[in-house]
């Protein structure tokens, strides 16, 4: 069984937009009129990036944060706003993107953050199978294994 990530074209562009030299690190734009771009950075070499959208009615309005480090090549994910535990389709956006723009280096994709809580939740749930439900341990079970080959397809990218 293989991963097989979906994209948001719109976070793909984002990334382009970026890591074009031209984009100044410290500034704010609106994106495709629905989402309010933040980047931040102290330094010609880091950027942070915050992306919010306004018109949802429910928290976290940031649905997007993270960052690039362009000596480096190392992209980190802090946070996506999901729907559900197994929607990656904002994580893998962005790392298919930045992998794109730095298709010839070496790069570090670290999104550890976006599924940290729920897999060691999951896990804990397993070891204490007793204590749940049959559905409840499925759904860890399926959400682990998802998390397993993801995390392989991200790794070919290393």
């Amino acid at each position: 069984m293989n991963y097989s990530p979906k994209f948001n074209h719109i976070f793909i562009k984002l990334i382009n937009k970026i890591c074009n030299q031209n984009t100044p690190l410290n500034t704010s734009f609106n994106w495709y009129n629905k989402y309010k771009v933040t980047l931040q950075s102290g330094t010609n070499d880091f950027v942070s990036v915050y992306v919010e959208n306004p018109n949802i009615n429910h928290l976290p309005k940031c649905i997007a944060s993270f960052s690039i480090n362009f000596l480096t090549k190392e992209l980190v994910i802090e946070q996506t706003y999901a729907e559900n535990n197994t929607d990656f389709i904002i994580a893998d956006s962005l790392i298919k993107a930045f992998k794109n723009v730095y298709s010839n280096t070496q790069t570090t994709i670290n999104d550890y953050n976006i599924w940290e809580e729920y897999y060691k939740e999951c896990m804990e749930i397993i070891h204490n199978k007793a204590e749940y439900t049959d559905e409840y341990i499925e759904e860890c079970n399926n959400f682990i294994n998802i998390c397993n080959l993801r995390n392989a397809w991200a790794k070919h990218f290393n």
